[in-house]
């Protein structure tokens, strides 16, 4: 009697040992389905926040280059995309996996703009600097489905802008494998920055003698702290991509660094776009008398804004009328006697400009000056076009598809320049080299060249503290 009873338990417990063992596995199961669906999901949303980002920041360079689908798109309603779209947020969305039968929704007007960001006003049409898409996938699930749970939309937002934000440097030397692309090969030569950013100066070359400084470089007074005025600066920081140590003569101040095997700093200013070429200038006029036109000691020639087939050469007082000159040969030269100042009075009709100027030199002419260009003027300085146009402050633009050229800047006289010189070529086989010698060389803007050279002579960039600026493309959502 007690054997059998005994052998009644023995199977009781293996019956509930078989019904534990049965309900801990279907939820060790019911777990791992959950995990298997949950990181479906997941995945499933990383790769629709990829295409979502992908596909806004194509638009956004669409805005900035002012091309592609953005031509026809700006200011609309919202875009769906549908199969083998050629507009650019759909392809690239397409290219990171999502079409139809999932939803990619493309708006202007209707983003949310974050806190805190500064979209830049709208740059084409009229429209926007603003774009938002917005991806969805719906994603069927199996373990989940059982428990009466139904397929899941996934959905991921973005949205991209044109928004302002600072140049990483006011001297920007961009050729990529050039040995001395920065020389000063004097020891006289001085190149000084007050004010601006905390990275003044970036050399592109990844050439381990990149930077070749017989004289001084002078980055104690740069940095945020200072006005450009030389007086407050704290120093600013000089980088260079190649491995080059740190070379004498540089002069950093209390927070200025020194730093080689960096990364390469982009063009800026790559997305500006050449100005269409005007009519012709007009004649040049003689002014007789002395303060009409803002003319310093008559007699002085009044330029006006066009397209120059000859170039121009400077060789007595000059006065520019505000506006875009158009140089297609020959060049913009300064030579002895010259001097060159703004005119006074004027506002431009073409771009409205008043007091300011850009200089746009194609055709295989040069920027330059020589003898005692400058000597002895009363006013010697141009400004460059607003910061806030389509040409962000450039004073002189050399043609990106030039040959190779030499900017000789090497007269005696001192002149100031109030804007950007940008010489920076498509192809880096052809570099702009812009070459200082001689007189006291004054620069309140940026400076972007392939390289640059000083035999002699003084550079001196004077900057606010945020003075050298560009638009640029981000993610702000």
């Amino acid at each position: 009697m007690k054997l059998k009873v005994k052998s009644w338990k023995l199977k009781s417990e293996k019956g509930s040992v078989l019904l534990l063992v049965t309900v801990a596995l279907t939820a060790i199961l019911g777990i791992v389905g959950l995990a298997m669906d949950a990181g479906q999901l997941y995945v499933t949303y990383q790769q629709a926040q990829a295409a979502a980002d992908a596909a806004v920041l194509a638009g956004a360079m669409d805005m900035y280059n002012h091309t592609g689908f953005a031509a026809g798109a700006f200011g609309g309603g919202a875009i769906v995309c549908v199969a083998n779209s050629a507009q650019s947020p759909c392809v690239y969305a397409q290219l990171n996996g999502f079409s139809p039968p999932d939803t990619v929704t493309i708006q202007f007007r209707a983003c949310h703009i974050p806190p805190g960001v500064g979209v830049l006003p709208p740059v084409f049409g009229g429209a926007g600097s603003l774009i938002c898409a917005t991806v969805s996938r719906v994603v069927p699930t199996t373990f989940l489905r059982v428990l009466g749970i139904p397929p899941s939309t996934v959905t991921a937002t973005a949205t991209a802008a044109i928004i302002g934000g600072n140049s990483l440097t006011p001297l920007l030397i961009t050729q990529p494998t050039l040995s001395g692309a920065l020389a000063l090969n004097s020891g006289s030569s001085i190149l000084k920055l007050c004010g601006g950013p905390n990275i003044g100066i970036q050399i592109n070359s990844n050439s381990a003698t990149a930077v070749q400084n017989g004289g001084t470089v002078d980055l104690s007074q740069g940095g945020p702290n200072d006005n450009g005025t030389c007086a407050n600066g704290t120093g600013s920081s000089f980088r260079v991509v190649g491995p080059t140590p740190e070379p004498d003569g540089i002069l950093l101040g209390a927070t200025g660094q020194y730093s080689s095997s960096v990364a390469v700093v982009a063009d800026p200013l790559a997305s500006v776009n050449p100005p269409g070429q005007p009519g012709a200038a007009p004649a040049t006029s003689t002014i007789k008398v002395t303060g009409v036109d803002g003319c310093p000691a008559a007699p002085c020639t009044l330029y006006s804004p066009g397209t120059y087939p000859a170039g121009i050469m400077v060789s007595n007082s000059a006065l520019f009328a505000p506006g875009i000159y158009y140089i297609t040969s020959g060049g913009f030269q300064g030579q002895t006697g010259g001097c060159m100042a703004m005119a006074t009075g004027f506002t431009d009709p073409a771009t409205g400009w008043t007091g300011q100027m850009m200089v746009y030199n194609t055709g295989g002419g040069t920027f330059g000056t020589s003898g005692t260009f400058g000597q002895g003027c009363v006013q010697n300085s141009l400004v460059g076009s607003p910061s806030n146009s389509a040409y962000e402050g450039i004073l002189f633009f050399q043609d990106r598809n030039s040959p190779l050229l030499l900017h000789n800047f090497a007269g005696t006289g001192s002149f100031a320049l109030n804007g950007t010189i940008y010489m920076n070529n498509a192809n880096p086989a052809q570099y702009q080299t812009l070459n200082l010698a001689g007189g006291p060389v004054s620069v309140t803007g940026e400076i972007i060249a392939g390289s640059l050279t000083l035999n002699g002579g003084t550079l001196t960039m004077n900057l606010a503290p945020q003075q050298t600026s560009a638009k640029q493309v981000a993610l702000v959502q």
